[in-house]
């Protein structure tokens, strides 16, 4: 192929240039799918349209589960799910993890509660922000999925209790800590590592054997 002719030291930049202009692109038609841009432009809903069916996420499918994450999230915050998705527990892992689970919903749950506990600020560089398309606001965007990215920045200035989130970043340090997160806890309300669960196992097995 003619592309094979050319300098790797062209073809690894403009792949990752290419894939950051994609992850751009999805986030505008993130944002449109939301109604926070372009309402009513039939030119828009024919490009996303098919954009969709290019980025394997049909807008009448992806539109549906979306919404459903947004208007369900951290609903059931119970032992076995977070947000809207099942994941296994600390104890879950060593009793039968294929069964089937029961899930109830948080007597505490609330829309903006919700929003601002399951979300969080990544902290980027202006440029990469640029190229998220702000979805790094992301605590904001699920407060009001109607803020088009370009006002979220704007938003989360603007409004006192949205400029102390939960905070993350692109770092590799941070993407290391979170691939390590394996399993839920819920005695402390957080994820763990499975090392971390051996150590909690070991704990309560020789508490239950004082016991």
């Amino acid at each position: 192929m003619a592309c094979l002719d050319i300098s790797w030291l062209i073809r690894v930049p403009a792949s990752v240039l290419a894939a950051l202009l994609h992850v751009r692109l999805f986030t505008i038609y993130h944002d449109y799918q939301h109604g926070a841009i372009l309402r009513g432009s039939r030119i828009a809903d024919l490009f996303f349209s098919f954009y969709g069916l290019v980025a394997l996420a049909p807008a009448s499918m992806w539109k549906h589960t979306h919404d459903h994450h947004h208007g369900n999230n951290c609903r059931r915050f119970g032992i076995d799910t977070i947000g809207t998705f099942p994941v296994m527990t600390v104890d879950g892992l060593r009793e039968a993890p294929f069964r089937h689970r029961l899930f109830w919903p948080s007597e505490e749950w609330d829309f903006a509660f919700a929003a601002l506990r399951s979300s969080s600020f990544i902290r980027a560089n202006p440029l990469m922000h640029w190229f998220t398309g702000n979805i790094g606001y992301h605590h904001v965007h699920h407060l009001n999925s109607r803020i088009p990215f370009y006002r979220l920045p704007e938003a989360m200035a603007a409004i006192e209790g949205l400029q102390s989130p939960g905070t993350t970043s692109l770092s590799p340090k941070d993407i290391v800590r979170c691939l390590r997160l394996h399993l839920w806890d819920p005695d402390q309300d957080r994820f763990v590592s499975f090392r971390e669960a051996r150590r909690i196992w070991k704990t309560r097995s020789a508490s239950a054997s004082a016991a």
